[in-house]
This record gives C-alpha cells, sequence and structure tokens, in this order.
C-alpha cells in the first residue's frame, strides 16, 4: 500500500510544481501538462509504432494527454487504481510485446533511450492507462442490450450478414506445364491429391494442407481460376490452369449457395458488438462531461 501511495504522491507533484526549466504547456484542474510529458508521449507513441518523433503529430497527442490527464483524476476519484503488483505485471507484459516487435530485449532498451523513455516512463504510462481501464468498466458496468434490441439491430444491419457463393477447392501450383501435365495423370489414375500438394505445391500457405484454399467466395480470386473452381462440382478436378503464378490443377471439395446468415448463428456476435458500440458511446459522454467540467489552462 506504501508504494501506491508514494506512487500517486509522485505522479501528483506537478500540480504544484514542475521540474525546473520544464515548460507548462496547459493546466488540467491544476495539474501541468509539461514539454516533458509530451516529449515522453512522442517517444512512447515512437516506440510502440516503430515510427520517427519527427513524424508524430504533438498537437494531436498534446489533446490526448489533457483528456487522458482529466480522466485520470476522475480514476482517482472514483478509486479505479490498480495495485503497483498488477501494474508491474501489466508492463512486463508490454515489454515482451516490445521485445517480440523489435527481436531482442537488448534493441527495446536501445529504441527506449533513442526516444528518451526511460522505464519509469513506462511504469507511469501503464498505471495510467490500467486506471482509465478499470475507470471504463465502473461507468459502462451497468450497460445492457435486450434481445429486442439485438434482434432489430440484425434486421437493420441485414446485408452485413449476406454471405456470396462460396467454393471449397484444393489446388496444386507448379512452375512448369510439363510438371503439372504429369501431375493431372498421376491424379486421373489414383493419386492422392493432398499428397501431391505437399510434395509439389509451390504454394506455401496451402501445401502443408494438401493444397486446401478454404471456402473461397466468387469474385475473390484469379480469374481463371474462379472460372475453373465455380463451374465444377463437388469432386470434379479442372484440367491444367495457367495464370501469372504458375500451372495450377483444382478441385472442388464443397459448395455453398448465397445466403443470409441466420440470426441464430450471429446473436451472440451481434451482442458482443452492439454491447461494445453502447459502452463506447457512454464513455465517450462521460469524457465530453469530464472535459467541459475540467478547468483547462492552455499556456
Amino acid at each position: 500500500m506504501l508504494l501506491i501511495v508514494l506512487f500517486m504522491s509522485a505522479l501528483g507533484c506537478a500540480r504544484d510544481k514542475t521540474i525546473s526549466g520544464d515548460k507548462i504547456l496547459v493546466l488540467v484542474n491544476g495539474e501541468a501538462i509539461t514539454e516533458r510529458s509530451l516529449g515522453i508521449r512522442i517517444g512512447l507513441y515512437a516506440l510502440v509504432y516503430g515510427t520517427s518523433s519527427a513524424s508524430i503529430d504533438s498537437g494531436i497527442l498534446l489533446e490526448e494527454l489533457i483528456e487522458e490527464a482529466a480522466l485520470f483524476q476522475k480514476a482517482k476519484e472514483l478509486s479505479t487504481i490498480p495495485s503497483m503488483r498488477e501494474v508491474e505485471d501489466e508492463r512486463n507484459q508490454f515489454m515482451e510485446y516490445l521485445v517480440k516487435q523489435y527481436g531482442s530485449e537488448a534493441e527495446v532498451v536501445q529504441q527506449m533511450k533513442a526516444n528518451q523513455v526511460s522505464d519509469q516512463d513506462l511504469l507511469e504510462f501503464v498505471f495510467k492507462m490500467m486506471s482509465i481501464d478499470r475507470l471504463f468498466d465502473l461507468v459502462t458496468e451497468d450497460v445492457i442490450v435486450t434481445d429486442e434490441e439485438i434482434l432489430a439491430y440484425y434486421q437493420e444491419n441485414l446485408e452485413m450478414f449476406f454471405e456470396p457463393k462460396r467454393v471449397r477447392a484444393r489446388h496444386i501450383l507448379v512452375p512448369s506445364k510439363v510438371l503439372a501435365e504429369e501431375l493431372l495423370n498421376a491424379l486421373k489414375t489414383g493419386a492422392d491429391f493432398q499428397d501431391l500438394a505437399r510434395r509439389y505445391s509451390m504454394d506455401l500457405s496451402t501445401k502443408d494442407q494438401g493444397g486446401d484454399l478454404g471456402y473461397v467466395p466468387q469474385s475473390g480470386i484469379i480469374p481463371a481460376l474462379e472460372r475453373a473452381m465455380f463451374s465444377l462440382g463437388i469432386g470434379q478436378m479442372s484440367g491444367v490452369i495457367e495464370t501469372e503464378m504458375g500451372f495450377h490443377i483444382v478441385r472442388v471439395e464443397d459448395r455453398l449457395d448465397e445466403r443470409y446468415v441466420p440470426f441464430d448463428e450471429v446473436r451472440e456476435y451481434v451482442a458482443q458488438a452492439l454491447t461494445a458500440q453502447r459502452k463506447a458511446e457512454k464513455f465517450r459522454r462521460f469524457c465530453q462531461e469530464a472535459l467541459e467540467a475540467a478547468v483547462i489552462q492552455r499556456r
């Protein structure tokens, strides 16, 4: 508990003073946003997105910091503050993400140094974001959608749930017509399509799955392949098809007619999407009210 109190005190010290020479840009209910805090946010943005600090719009990030300050004050007021252990755990997960992005911990440390972001800066950022995330949960916990609203959304947005004709097919892609014809003859005399795809196909995205392309919509593929796939019946195989990629042999596994996905199949998805939309709308109103009530002084 003492750690969290000390950390909160450190975050709040900017209310009364700033580090010597650190220019105050904005006061939000008396709490300072300084040039240094804006610089840290720019550095964090550059670190996360792997971009140049010079290309970042500092004006947009300053407005983000103003809203964040007002919301963090609300988070403290409504006690949506995480423990330091939770913050450290989240920071560690964030560091793991950065290591995957940059390839090594040493490179992450180098990038943090280059962007003038310290470990303490990262910890404070995670602390504030977790606090605001919990504020979101608190503010929106009473948002519910009724069965009637879910059905109405489905009916009003029926076009979102339209599925065109689709064909499930496999293919073998090889570099020469001679090899394609040899494989086609082998298939006609009983060779296993999936086995030949695994052994010979150049399509690395499908060869390990026996050439399985999955369910392909009409107009979603190369025209020559589309014509073959949608003209074949289930179990039928094409001849050799030439495209700019090479030479293909296609076999159709299944066909699905166009349809509107039934409500029962998407009810849970619609409920989640509509709930998320309502929560976002409510929290946006909360943010706006917090900003309107705040005393914001721009320097």
